[in-house]
């Protein structure tokens, strides 16, 4: 089988490439025939989809390495990220202990200047009593 491809040249360069394939391959009458058109277009001539093998990609070991490679960073990322967000959360939660902590110890300073202000007008109206009762 004749195998045509197109290795990248910007020179129109093309590489033929004679390809080993099984038996049953070889005996396949499926295809595609294309030809030029008087416009330059390509036009499908002839067209058989039928195979008499079931048809299989085949990655090269390069690119399933790649894939591979691809998987198992995004298997570590991924639990990176499960990681962070539970680091996340737990900071969360410590932050908002905090404030809720503020929130009292405010409220409870509130309470004291109030307390203080109270006794103060107390006090100022005591003395002005006893300093017109003279």
């Amino acid at each position: 089988m004749m195998i045509m491809q197109d290795k990248g040249y910007h020179d129109g360069q093309t590489k033929v490439e004679l390809q080993k394939q099984d038996k049953q391959q070889e005996s396949c009458s499926a295809m595609i025939h294309l030809r030029r058109d008087k416009n330059g277009r390509w036009v499908i001539k002839k067209f058989v989809r039928d195979h008499n093998h079931p048809l299989v990609i085949q990655l090269g070991e390069s690119r399933r390495t790649l894939d591979e490679e691809k998987d198992n960073k995004i298997q570590e990322l991924t639990a990176e990220l499960r990681v962070k967000k539970r680091l996340s959360a737990s900071y969360r939660e410590l932050l908002l202990a905090v404030v809720k902590e503020v929130e009292d110890h405010n409220n409870n300073l509130s309470m004291k200047v109030q307390r203080t202000l109270d006794n103060l007008k107390k006090l100022d109206a005591e003395a002005k009593e006893l300093l017109s009762g003279r």
